[in-house]
């Protein structure tokens, strides 16, 4: 064999083991590419398999009408609960009425929407007159509106029940612990035979539901059967509530039909409901005063 076919033969032999390494090179980078494709995969299903964990089980099955209290409190701790939405809640409305239908049955004056709402409003403007913030005027006038679906189970010991059903509905729809707290007690505290004022939310709900004295609460259309409660709201013919902030005075004035009730049936009659609002006006740094007829009764 000549140098010259020699030399050819080596460079052939020198080239086909490049392309075997280069060949081998490709298959090693194809393989290591191959490997971590994989383990990205790998790892993006881990991290898909983390997050899916990490939600409720309520969100993993896709059950959102589900969602439980705390999850409901946790989504809404940056929007504490309004009057508004309490005012359209169903389960709420639905109380009111039943424990409306329930008094009546019993021969009682209104306790409907109608009452819950003025109610709810009196007490919330009675905070705000006074400085409260506006916080803690909303919560009264949460309490306000529902301070009696307790009658929906029965009227004798309305407000515990009613205060038992406030906290379960409040806590489902988000409200916090400690509000949720607040109204349970001013609801649990609001009738004159078990309660009293305890702090500034209670004092304005007893405060806006008995001085709620309006002749269109009565029921009964036959004057001759009317009872105590049933003539006393009768005679009223007009009442207001005035907050006087620089007095620190609380004052309700009304004009009563003397055909109907004097001004000393009147005190005799609600004398209980006058002293409770007394020592709700108290706690809110003020007196109670009760003008009728244009004369100073207490």
């Amino acid at each position: 064999m000549s140098e010259k076919e020699k030399k050819n033969k080596k460079l052939k032999s020198e080239k086909n083991g490049k392309s075997a390494e280069n060949a081998g090179r490709e298959r090693e980078k194809k393989t290591v590419n191959f490997q971590t494709d994989v383990k990205i995969k790998n790892r993006v299903k881990e991290k898909t398999k983390d997050r899916r964990a990490e939600k409720p089980e309520y969100l993993r099955e896709g059950r959102q009408s589900e969602i439980p209290a705390e999850a409901v409190w946790e989504r809404n701790r940056e929007e504490p609960l309004t009057f508004r939405q309490i005012r359209k809640n169903e389960e709420v409305n639905v109380l009111i009425e039943r424990g409306n239908e329930v008094l009546g049955a019993l021969g009682y004056t209104e306790h409907s929407i109608a009452h819950a709402v003025k109610t709810a409003s009196t007490a919330g403007m009675i905070l705000s007159k006074l400085g409260y913030s506006e916080r803690e005027a909303e919560l009264s006038r949460i309490a306000g509106f529902m301070h009696d679906i307790g009658n929906s189970v029965n009227r004798h010991d309305h407000a515990h029940s009613g205060a038992i059903l406030a906290w379960q509905i409040l806590r489902e729809e988000g409200m916090s612990l400690k509000e949720a707290a607040v109204i349970a007690s001013a609801i649990g505290n609001h009738d004159e035979e078990t309660g009293t004022a305890v702090d500034p939310i209670s004092a304005a709900l007893i405060l806006a539901d008995k001085t709620d004295v309006r002749r269109n609460r009565v029921r009964n259309r036959i004057k001759a059967t009317f009872d105590a409660h049933d003539r006393v709201n009768y005679a009223v013919l007009s009442s207001s509530l005035e907050i006087q902030k620089e007095k620190k005075v609380i004052q309700m004035e009304m004009e009563l039909d003397d055909s109907m009730c004097s001004v000393m049936d009147y005190f005799e009659i609600f004398l209980q409901r006058m002293l409770m609002c007394r020592r709700a006006a108290e706690v809110l740094g003020c007196r109670f005063k009760l003008i009728a007829n244009g004369s100073k009764v207490c």
